[in-house]
Order: structure tokens, then C-alpha cells, then sequence
């Protein structure tokens, strides 16, 4: 992978349909998904698996175990919104 290496030419179709569009197509995508969405957006869609029902019974076990609710679990959300975490907490 230098400029001293020669150009192999691709016989199998299946491989040169990955090389030429496959591949490329990938790479476009995920060049306009980290373009279109920045890493708090992303936290905060990460995040929204606390309020799913999986995500609200999971919290709700760990309060009624007695391990309490981390609220930095839902950091960004109530960053972005200008929420109170001491009260999202309580």
C-alpha cells in the first residue's frame, strides 16, 4: 500500500462489486452520519434507551433493590434541556 505496489486487477465479480460500490457506498454514508450528527446528539439518542420499558424497569429495580438512580446515566438530556438533575434524581 505504497506507491512502489502494482494494481491488482479483480476476476471475481462478487469481490469487485464490494471493491467499487459496496465499500465505497459504506464509507460515503458513514462520512455524511458523522458530518450530519455531532457527539452530543449522539449521546443523547444513545441515552434514550433509559426510557424505553427495558430502560424505566431496569431503573426501577435498581431503586427498589436500594442502589439508587445515577442520574448521570441521563447526563446529556438534562444538560440539554436545562433540567435539574437533584430533581430528576429525586
Amino acid at each position: 500500500m505504497d506507491e512502489h505496489s502494482k494494481d491488482e486487477t479483480i476476476n471475481d465479480a462478487v469481490k469487485k462489486m464490494k471493491t467499487d460500490v459496496y465499500y465505497l457506498d459504506l464509507d460515503s454514508l458513514l462520512s455524511q452520519l458523522n458530518d450530519s450528527f455531532s457527539d452530543s446528539s449522539l449521546a443523547i439518542a444513545k441515552q434514550m434507551s433509559h426510557f424505553s420499558y427495558g430502560g424505566i424497569m431496569k431503573i426501577t429495580h435498581q431503586l427498589v433493590t436500594g442502589k439508587g438512580f445515577n442520574p448521570d446515566m441521563i447526563k446529556e438530556h438534562y444538560e440539554y434541556y436545562n433540567l435539574d438533575n437533584d430533581l430528576i434524581a429525586s
